[in-house]
């Protein structure tokens, strides 16, 4: 009898130690997760559809670690479709998701960016026309983005190195005027140095797509 309680014991035991041992196993994967994800504020996700050919494009931008994101909105520097073409990445066209909702943009940018909030998402479809106009073969969306945290802190040390830089040429020139030294005043007008741009992140998603005249060809 004591044997057989012993042994129920030793039973019990071993289990208490395994649901330890995989709990500890659970929160070590949590955490490394989250340590995998530091850095990644967001994540985009595309979904295809179609039979036999590719009939809709959709991709889904999500912020994913809580801060508020700014996603690039001006000509030039938005966002990007491009083409894998002889092993090099192509531009096609400019992405603004300001297309598909007009109330992301952040009007207290100068509409600049669109404002992606914790947590929230923005979805892009793509057009039938654009569709129509693109060739079978590898895609890739780059997305363009800062954090606004970030952002801030850029344009809080921008305006102090502007407000020093305008101090020191103000110094400058009065001294120059005290003086008479024409040199010293030569040298207070000439520009300031330029300003460098803040960091911006790149996200990029890969798809495949399939055209419709490419299909009908099978």
């Amino acid at each position: 009898m004591n044997e057989k309680k012993e042994g129920g014991g030793k039973a019990a035991a071993f289990l208490l130690i395994l649901v330890c041992f995989v709990l500890f196993g659970g929160v070590c994967f949590a955490a490394g997760s989250l340590l995998w994800r530091q850095g990644q504020e967001m994540e985009v996700s595309i979904e295809t559809s179609g039979e036999g050919f590719t009939s809709s494009v959709t991709f889904t931008v999500s912020n994913v670690l809580g801060m508020d994101i700014l996603i690039d909105e001006s000509r030039d520097s938005c966002a990007m479709l491009q083409f894998l073409q002889d092993g090099e990445w192509v531009d096609v066209c400019e992405i603004r998701f300001v297309r598909e909702d007009s109330a992301a943009i952040s009007v207290k940018y100068g509409g600049m960016y669109a404002h992606l909030e914790p947590g929230k998402t923005l979805t892009y479809c793509f057009s039938q026309e654009l569709l129509g106009e693109m060739v079978s073969g590898e895609y890739r969306v780059a997305i363009p983005y800062i954090s606004e945290e970030e952002y801030l802190r850029y344009l809080q040390e921008r305006g102090e190195e502007i407000d020093e830089s305008l101090e020191e040429a103000k110094k400058e020139e009065e001294s120059a005027e005290e003086t008479s030294d024409e040199e010293s005043l030569e040298e207070s007008s000439l520009p300031p140095e330029e300003i460098q741009a803040p960091e911006i992140h790149v996200l990029y998603e890969e798809f495949v797509f399939v055209g419709r005249q490419d299909a009908s060809a099978k």
